[in-house]
């Protein structure tokens, strides 16, 4: 039996940002500060039971449903001093204004080709402090996606 190898082709996170809308017209992006930690989105499709009285050998059908974007959640090193963490224009101001807000993921940075940026739009639903002697403050962030997500090349 003969075996075959290849390199990886995957590539470091480092250089991953995730840019947070300000909402204008035209709409300004700015890179969300001190992000530690990103995943997602999580999507999904939804099935819907489709069995009948007469669906062949015992076993349940399903219908494709309604697609989900997911959740993107983030971990970051918590200052609230940056504009993108604060509660004047940043993630506390549009999770208290329950603001539906436009993201970009960016992963050109990491050497990622093609459709390198993910954009969506979704809502502040977790904001979550961590504080540990001998570490630095950290903030949990739960972005909740309402709609699609468009996988594009870096502007």
């Amino acid at each position: 039996m003969v075996t075959t190898t290849a390199p990886t082709t995957g590539k470091d996170g480092l250089g991953t940002t995730i840019k947070m809308g300000n909402g204008a017209s035209p709409e300004v992006f700015s890179q969300i500060a001190n992000v530690v930690t990103l995943d997602g989105p999580g999507e999904t499709m939804a099935t819907i039971d489709a069995t009948h009285l007469l669906s062949p050998g015992f076993y349940m059908e399903k219908v494709a449903g309604l697609l989900d974007g997911g959740q993107v959640t983030l971990m970051l090193q918590f200052d609230p001093a940056q504009p993108t963490h604060n509660l004047a224009i940043g993630l506390k101001h549009k999770l208290s204004g329950r603001i539906l807000t436009n993201f970009i993921i960016d992963f050109s940075l990491t050497g990622l080709m093609g459709d390198n940026t993910i954009a969506f739009s979704a809502f502040v639903t977790n904001l979550g402090k961590s504080v540990a002697v001998g570490k630095l403050v950290e903030q949990a962030v739960t972005l909740m996606l309402s709609g699609p997500t468009t996988w594009a090349p870096a502007a």
